[in-house]
């Protein structure tokens, strides 16, 4: 199976798409945090 692109903001439509186990390549900017 093809993998999805996808670029971020993500849209209702684009999370729509997405099955449980299947390969998406994710572009754009992705915040992310941790605390110690």
């Amino acid at each position: 199976m093809e993998p999805i692109k996808l670029q971020t903001p993500l849209t209702v439509e684009d999370t729509a798409r997405l099955r449980a186990g299947q390969t998406c390549l994710l572009s754009g900017i992705i915040y992310t945090a941790r605390d110690s």
